[in-house]
């Protein structure tokens, strides 16, 4: 018991320290952007993050729960994880692409964008796979380490170019490198911690086939939730300028961290009752 305690205890302080880094650095982009066009980013992201959230299947969902009540071996659901974060990537960079088309939207015509949104988006879910995939196997410090070391990295690399044109002409081309980093790193720190890149297989269709099932059913609730929290982003954008989105975006960020607590408690004791 007292070794559960610790856990969480650890849990708690890396995961508020990676949350404490992202806070720093939605404050550091509102600085070296301003509120219109900061606004314009965080809009960008929001947009990008609900076509990864129906892309990602929620397989995090259903392969931790397998993974942590033993029904299921790691590796085969580390397997299964990769090669949809590939395939999901594809489309989903296809399907960005084609809602920015019928936006018409200048980022289209941006040469870097497409590709960075490609790498940002294949980062992105491999960085929810495998730390779910770590925390499944009640490991907390480790993934809640690379991602606090990364976006501290990120955050001093903004801090140091606020004068360089640079850092504007390429801030995506830079942040979005920077989620792929983080991605990359948890896929090969958590292979490596089990050898599995020499047993690298699928897990069985009647697996597969319940992974799939539980993981529908967290997609559903979790597009309802991500709708209930952020669908007034849209409605500001149509109704509002630009700096009124970039300030009622960054004031919804502040407000949204009193979930922070109750979301790493949930997370950590999700592998406990699940096992």
């Amino acid at each position: 018991m007292k070794s559960n305690t610790n856990i969480i205890i650890q849990h708690i302080l890396w995961r508020g320290l990676y949350f404490f880094s992202v806070l720093l650095l939605n404050i550091e982009i509102s600085r070296l952007f301003a509120a219109e066009k900061s606004g314009q980013i965080f809009y960008i992201l929001n947009n990008l993050a609900f076509v990864i959230l129906l892309i990602s299947l929620c397989l995090e969902s259903g392969s931790s729960f397998f993974i942590a009540s033993g029904k299921q071996d790691s590796v085969r659901l580390a397997a299964l994880c990769t090669i949809w974060a590939l395939t999901a990537s594809l489309a989903g960079v296809a399907g960005w692409a084609s809602i920015l088309i019928f936006n018409n939207s200048s980022l289209i015509n941006t040469p870097h964008f497409i590709p960075t949104s490609f790498i940002f988006i294949l980062g992105v879910l491999l960085t929810t796979y495998f730390t779910a995939l770590f925390y499944a196997e009640k490991t907390f410090n480790l993934p809640n380490k690379i991602l606090f070391f990364v976006n501290s990295a990120l955050f001093l690399i903004l801090m140091a170019g606020k004068n360089s044109p640079l850092i504007r002409t390429y801030f995506f081309l830079i942040y979005f490198s920077c989620f792929f980093l983080q991605g990359l790193l948890l896929f090969v720190f958590y292979l490596k911690s089990h050898s599995a890149f020499i047993h690298f297989r699928l897990p069985s269709f009647s697996i597969l086939r319940k992974v799939l099932a539980y993981s529908l059913k967290a997609l559903a609730a979790n597009a309802v939730y991500f709708l209930v929290n952020r669908i007034d982003y849209w409605l500001v954008k149509y109704f509002c300028s630009g700096n009124e989105l970039g300030n009622y975006i960054q004031a919804s960020k502040l407000a949204q961290m009193l979930f922070i607590l109750p979301g790493i408690l949930g997370a950590t004791l999700f592998p406990f009752f699940s096992s």
